[in-house]
């Protein structure tokens, strides 16, 4: 017989409130996708591997390192962040990084962050890495061009491959599964995580980060000296630094020939239209942050990246934030939460996380993001429809209480005026495909 569409619906609802691990482990909910921890224990300052601390302008007054002959190390640190009570020993690993142009931030920076993946069930490392451009404006020569630029990320790169050596080798310790390390950043944490991910051979070694003599010498030394090979010497040599998949969150490629096709890493951009320090699409990076960065060094934000790599099939995605500066707002984290677990526990479970099976009853053609949720007032819908299509919400008994329509990618339905309670969100395009959520009115 077949049902009726308030009928199907109640099923649906049903199926939400019910929905068993099967669907779990098709990353439809439960732990790596959802907040399912109430606390997260966190170790704060755990040495992952040092750095060789080196110059990069001639003006003693501009420098984060050491005269030559560069025998001074920088311990790196990690805050390492776990579920309260966790018994799974076997967990997946965020390597989060921290922006600051290079120059500042610390690894207190992504706390938040770090908490909310945490409390998905992920391990988050938050960690410190070499900062290489001064703070200090009153330096003559501090500004910052491509040569220095490319030398800054190339170091924290180095220091960010070396934390993901440190705990593929020590995964017993942390409860780590070792083939399920990804990694992550924001800024220029964002630059590294990329570098990371697909600066992979030393043929791609940017000849920036070999010896240059423009930045001078002290006492007949150069003090820009040859950067060393891209696994860099922060420890654990010989452990693979190979990540699972890359989370960019208001990054950029310095040259979009890092990405080479499908075996490369899955990579996750995510980044606001109206962002003016790092561009969405191609120009200039940090010229709005003061008289340091004067110079054009040209990037490849999210949209050329996305391109490009879907171009030569990687597997790719690219959340846009329509207005979205470069820090992002509640509703927006809210969706990167949902974004950034969803890819990660999609790429654990070998990409086969977009459809459950028949016997549960739930149609499902394409997934919808749905944030915040829990709500207090109105939710946010981005749905992969063109065209119009129509939003449907539910009560517990199937009843059609609202039906709204629209004809952007983006929408708000407002919950307001609804007593809390838990309620079903059809969302119907024109071409016969639907998705139905579980939303919570608080």
């Amino acid at each position: 017989m077949r049902l009726s569409f308030t009928t199907a619906a109640l099923s649906v609802l049903l199926f939400l409130l019910n929905a068993p691990l099967a669907a779990q482990n098709l990353c439809t909910g439960g732990r790596y996708v959802e907040a399912v921890f109430d606390c997260v224990d966190v170790e704060q300052n755990v040495p992952y591997g040092q750095g060789l601390r080196n110059w990069s302008s001639t003006n003693i007054l501009c420098q984060h390192g050491n005269l030559p002959p560069y025998n001074s190390f920088q311990t790196l640190l990690a805050d390492v962040y776990e579920p309260c009570g966790d018994t799974e020993t076997l967990r997946p690993l965020l390597i989060a990084i921290h922006g600051g142009a290079f120059a500042s931030g610390n690894k207190a920076d992504l706390a938040v962050f770090s908490t909310a993946m945490a409390q998905r069930g992920y391990v988050v490392a938050s960690i410190s890495y070499r900062l290489a451009i001064t703070q200090n404006v009153l330096c003559w020569n501090a500004e910052v061009d491509q040569i220095k630029f490319t030398r800054a990320f190339y170091r924290a790169m180095q220091d960010a491959k070396a934390a993901v050596r440190y705990f593929r080798a020590n995964a017993a310790q942390y409860g780590i599964d070792p083939d399920n390390i990804f990694v992550g950043g924001h800024s220029a944490g964002a630059f590294t995580a990329l570098g990371v991910g697909y600066l992979d051979v030393e043929s791609e070694r940017p000849a920036a980060t070999l010896q240059q003599s423009y930045c001078g010498n002290w006492l007949g030394q150069l003090l820009c000296t040859d950067l060393g090979g891209i696994e860099g010497e922060g420890g654990n040599p010989g452990v693979s630094s190979a990540v699972k998949g890359v989370i960019s969150l208001a990054g950029a490629l310095p040259e979009l020939t890092y990405l080479n096709g499908p075996n490369d890493p899955p990579l996750l951009l995510v980044h606001g239209t109206a962002d003016d320090v790092v561009p969405y699409n191609s120009g200039c990076v940090l010229q709005n942050l003061g008289p340091l960065f004067t110079t054009c060094i040209n990037v490849f934000g999210a949209a050329p990246a996305y391109h490009y790599a879907d171009s030569i099939g990687m597997d790719v995605q690219l959340l846009t934030l329509p207005n979205g500066g470069h820090g992002f707002t509640n509703a927006e984290l809210d969706s990167i939460y949902v974004h950034a677990s969803r890819f990660m526990c999609c790429r654990m479970s070998g990409g086969n996380c977009q459809t459950v099976s028949a016997q549960e009853n739930l149609a499902q053609t394409a997934p919808v993001w749905i944030f915040p949720n829990p709500t207090s007032g109105a939710v946010t819908l981005q749905s992969p429809e063109t065209g119009t299509w129509q939003a449907l919400l539910f009560d517990l008994t199937g009843r059609l209480l609202e039906r709204r329509t629209f004809s952007t990618p983006d929408a708000a339905f407002d919950l307001s005026g609804y007593p809390a309670g838990v309620y079903a969100l059809r969302v119907q395009g024109g071409g016969g495909g639907h998705f139905t959520a579980r939303v919570v009115k608080q």
